[in-house]
């Protein structure tokens, strides 16, 4: 994460959103760099067929869209809040006089580049060899692993079974009936409606 009062010295201004807003637009120019000062944002692709598929949920202290900044290429995704949210953005100009001014930033930028990576191979093996409980449970351990949280600690999932649905290639009422079963097995409780590993 790089600071917000950093970001404010190169230009950045702070913006809030309300929830199901579009900040950024599959198949539009990259122009921005975009830093989540608070709330979530979905990254969801629309494929010729019309289908979605969500590619990642991004948290307060994450960044999202630079592979398009760094590549010129357009975004593959839409970025939409899922909730209100307050997002820093910067213009890529200053992004990139940002990063030749503080090079150590380059490391902290491709460090997150490289766990989104690693996420995707994650995911693509778990949707294409696994079970859907094993789908569950991979997804979970990895966001729990993402918080540095050891195996024994409790982690309470943020997202909504529709969310981890669209995050593992699962349709809703799969993910329902799973968590059922993994309850039962012991793997997960729910405390008021809320997912614990």
């Amino acid at each position: 994460m790089i600071s917000e009062s950093l970001l404010k010295e190169y230009g950045a201004r702070t913006e809030s959103f309300d929830s199901k807003e579009t900040i950024i637009q599959q198949g539009y120019a990259a122009r921005n760099f975009y830093q989540i000062k608070s709330g979530y944002i979905q990254v969801t692709s629309i494929n010729e067929d019309g289908k979605s598929f969500t590619q990642h949920i991004f948290r307060e202290g994450e960044s999202f869209g630079e592979p398009a900044l760094f590549t010129d290429i357009p975004y593959p995704g839409s970025a939409i809040t899922l909730v209100k949210s307050k997002i820093i953005i910067l213009p890529k100009e200053n992004f990139f006089q940002l990063l030749d001014d503080h090079p150590r930033f380059y490391r902290t930028i491709i460090k997150r580049l490289s766990i989104r990576l690693h996420y995707k191979s994650l995911i693509s093996q778990v949707i294409t060899n696994q079970q859907a409980n094993q789908r569950v449970l991979t997804l979970i351990d990895y966001m729990k692993e993402k918080e540095n949280l050891s195996a024994k600690e409790i982690y309470k999932v943020p997202l909504t079974r529709q969310q981890l649905a669209d995050l593992i290639g699962l349709r809703v009422e799969t993910v329902i009936r799973t968590i059922q079963q993994l309850k039962q097995e012991g793997e997960v409780e729910i405390k008021a409606g809320k997912i614990y590993r």
